[in-house]
């Protein structure tokens, strides 16, 4: 980081750079901070099948039916992840089928979808959030195979730039953060861009990360060009 901690920081590269452990309370605008290689995972294991249909939930799927008990706790009966008969997709929803098939677990085919009829299954997804601004995924703690696996599903909705990098949008800001995380997780950093004006998408601005390539992950730093300091009140619980 730049001694002088100021905003300018672009004379930086003329001055013996200073490297400190700072706690996230003394960060102030300016600041350079050091891009990490990669993230430690976390320690939930999940079956990498599985973790994958959760990750294609978040980025394709949506709550078939849903109800409120009298007590106030919502509750799901089944849920959807998308694919289209006799297009790429429709290869999602054989691996979905086959999962089922094997655990148990009843499924319906539609030409353009397919249901998984698991109440305890669907019900945990909740958190996982509705509409596509919402979505997120439910957990980070995760083992390096489960957070691939989760990443792999979640970027099914991915396309590629005329140059070949993959390049993953959502309207879901937190998804957008949850997503840099997983990459990192991997050992792979990647850019988040915030597009505001998308040409009439919907009234949400979209995020778009693109991962960088191998051998690119020193090269960059994270300068911090705000700060937006809260305090508020949430429910815990046990």
């Amino acid at each position: 980081t730049c001694p002088d901690w100021t905003k300018n920081y672009s004379n930086c590269k003329h001055r013996d750079p200073v490297v400190a452990e700072l706690r996230v309370s003394e960060l102030c605008e300016g600041m350079r901070l050091v891009r990490p290689e990669s993230i430690a995972p976390g320690s939930e294991e999940k079956d990498a099948r599985r973790a994958y249909i959760e990750g294609l939930f978040v980025a394709d799927g949506w709550f078939q039916h849903t109800y409120t008990r009298k007590d106030g706790i919502e509750r799901a009966v089944d849920f959807a992840i998308a694919g289209k008969d006799n297009f790429p997709k429709e290869s999602q929803k054989h691996d979905v089928r086959a999962y089922c098939d094997e655990a148990g677990i009843p499924t319906r085919w539609h030409p353009k979808y397919i249901v998984v009829k698991d109440s305890a299954w669907a019900t945990s997804l909740l958190d996982c959030g509705h509409s596509a601004p919402e979505k997120q995924i439910q957990s980070l703690d995760l083992t390096r195979e489960a957070a691939a696996e989760v990443l792999r599903g979640v970027s099914v909705d991915s396309s590629y730039s005329n140059s070949g990098s993959q390049v993953f949008g959502t309207t879901s800001e937190a998804l957008s953060l949850q997503m840099r995380v997983l990459w990192h997780m991997q050992g792979q950093a990647c850019s988040r861009y915030k597009c505001d004006d998308h040409g009439g998408l919907g009234d949400n601005p979209i995020y778009r990360m693109t991962p960088y390539k191998p051998g690119r992950n020193k090269a960059f730093g994270l300068n911090i060009v705000s700060i937006e300091r809260e305090s508020g009140e949430a429910d815990c619980w046990d």
